[in-house]
C-alpha cells in the first residue's frame, strides 16, 4: 500500500519512461514476474515485466487502491498475465492430437478446460478464456499437436502466425 515512482523499459519501447505506479499485486507466469497496478485509479489494471523495471523509488502520491479491483478473481478468465477489462472470455475449442493429447489432459491450460470428445486421432477440449497474448503461446507451443476449431478469430491469428513461421524456414 505505497505507491511507487518506477522507471521502466518495455520490450517494445526505445526509452526507459519514468511514472507513479499503485501496485495492488505480484503475479508469476512462465517463471517471469510481474507487478499488477495501475498508474492511476482512473485507468485500467495492468502489469509491468520486474526484469524490465529499471529503478524503484517510493513516490510522494499517496496509495490509492482502484475500486472494484479483486486480487482474487481477476486472472480467472486468462491464462498468462494478460486482463483486457473490456473484453469477455469465449469458449476456445481446440483440436490436440493423441501425441499431445496425454501432456494436456494430465496439465491443463486453465481451470475452464473440458475435455468435449475424444477419438482414435486425438481429442477436443474447451475452454472459457479471453483471447490474449499468452493463450496463442499455448497453442502454437504445442506446434503440428493441436490445431485451433473455434472461435474464428483466434483461428485466423494462429494460422496467419505459423504462416509467418514458415516464411521464416523458407528464407
Amino acid at each position: 500500500k505505497q505507491c511507487l515512482k518506477i522507471t521502466y523499459k518495455s520490450f517494445k519501447a526505445r526509452n526507459e519512461n519514468t511514472f507513479n505506479f499503485h501496485p495492488y499485486l505480484l503475479k508469476e507466469f512462465r517463471n517471469r514476474w510481474f507487478l499488477i497496478g495501475c498508474m492511476k485509479v482512473s485507468q485500467p489494471v495492468m502489469n509491468i515485466a520486474l526484469d524490465r523495471i529499471i529503478k524503484v523509488e517510493p513516490s510522494d502520491i499517496d496509495f490509492k487502491a482502484k475500486k472494484g479491483f479483486d486480487a482474487s478473481n481477476y486472472f480467472d478468465n486468462v491464462i498468462g498475465v494478460t486482463v483486457s477489462p473490456t473484453l469477455p472470455s469465449e469458449e476456445v475449442k481446440l483440436f490436440i492430437t493423441n501425441k499431445h493429447a496425454p501432456y494436456v489432459l494430465t496439465k491443463p491450460f486453465h481451470p475452464s478446460q473440458k475435455l468435449v470428445e475424444k477419438d482414435p486421432t486425438g481429442i477436443i477440449i474447451s475452454l472459457e478464456v479471453q483471447h490474449n497474448f499468452e493463450l496463442e503461446k499455448e497453442i502454437l507451443g504445442l506446434g503440428d499437436g493441436c490445431k485451433v476449431l473455434a472461435p474464428s478469430k483466434l483461428k485466423k491469428n494462429i494460422e496467419k502466425r505459423i504462416s509467418n513461421a514458415l516464411e521464416l524456414y523458407q528464407k
